[in-house]
């Protein structure tokens, strides 16, 4: 899941071509296809966790800002969703989403 700050807007991922000047193709077809990328490298990053014995990361959150070219990250180890089962990966960017745009990060 993701979103994108412009222009000290925050904009969910279905509303960043209403708000560029000029249009991109945010089609569900394109942001599938990222996800599905991003789904191979999470996949080949838990593959070599396990090659050298180390524990993967249970959460990801990955800042870029292109401005700077530049790249922040934030992991998290513990198994949150394995303890709450009301607790939805959905709800957690949601509330990351609010966080940073209240927080102007």
């Amino acid at each position: 899941m993701f979103f994108f700050k412009s222009n000290n807007h925050y904009l969910d991922r279905d509303e960043i071509s209403d708000y560029l000047p000029n249009k991109i193709d945010s089609s569900d077809e394109i942001q599938f296809s990222l996800l599905r990328i991003g789904a191979q490298d999470i996949e080949r990053m838990v593959k070599l966790c396990q090659e050298y014995n180390r524990e993967h990361p249970t959460e990801m959150w990955l800042i870029y800002d292109a401005q700077k070219n530049s790249f922040d990250s934030r992991y998290s180890y513990e198994g949150r969703y394995d303890k709450d089962e009301e607790l939805l990966p959905r709800l957690e960017f949601e509330k990351w989403f609010e966080e940073v745009k209240e927080n102007q990060l």
